[in-house]
């Protein structure tokens, strides 16, 4: 078919199985930033093909996926990476205790400080949660612990040979959801965790059915 390969000797799944097993699963992918990955949606291209959970090869799949990063507003920024970052997060610079804010947000004022045609007008940041978005996804200024949710789509291909353990996968392409635009992900992190997320999903499930045949 060349979206799907396997090599079953006794049919005991489908696809369509995976896909309805591996919706809702959550993982903890990294401790330090914290980050933890729910796969809202897995969509093989083809759904109606049999697989052998000890071995077999799903290609081109769709899968959605929300990571939350908890951490310092400094490792999120690193993990998001500069351009990706000043796309998806509030215009807004958090640096002890006060923000400065584009002219995108506060009109002028007298008394701003002026740096080419963009107003900065510094604030002191007020010491009750503050809640931000990142795509539908929400988060909170506390301290100089930051959570954020990115919500992904991941185009992906997922395998398993015959006597491992684990399903391997590859990303074949990422992008970050925002309510108008997805945006290229290049990162290398962000990409192993959207990766170590679905392979631990899918080996869990597999091991599992594997149990009962």
């Amino acid at each position: 078919m060349g979206n799907v390969c396997c090599t079953p000797k006794e049919v005991k799944y489908s696809a369509l199985n995976l896909q309805q097993l591996l919706a809702g699963s959550k993982q903890q992918v990294s401790d330090r930033p914290e980050v933890r990955a729910t796969i809202r949606e897995f969509s093989p291209k083809v759904v109606d093909v049999s697989i052998d959970p000890r071995e077999f090869c799903l290609e081109g799949a769709l899968a959605r996926i929300d990571l939350e990063l908890i951490g310092s507003n400094q490792e999120i920024m690193r993990l998001l990476g500069a351009e990706l970052a000043l796309k998806l997060l509030d215009k807004v610079d958090i640096t002890g205790g006060r923000k400065t804010v584009t002219n995108e947000l506060a009109p002028t004022v007298p008394g701003t400080q002026q740096k080419g045609n963009i107003s900065l007008i510094e604030v002191k940041e007020k010491p009750q949660q503050r809640t931000d978005r990142v795509g539908s996804g929400k988060g909170q200024w506390d301290k100089g612990q930051t959570r954020k949710t990115v919500e992904m789509s991941a185009t992906v291909s997922m395998s398993r040979k015959l006597g491992g353990q684990d399903v391997h996968v590859s990303v074949h392409s990422l992008t970050a959801d925002t309510a108008s635009q997805q945006l290229p992900v290049t990162s290398k992190e962000l990409q192993d965790f959207v990766k170590v997320a679905i392979s631990k999903a899918a080996t869990d499930v597999v091991l599992e059915q594997m149990s009962l045949m």
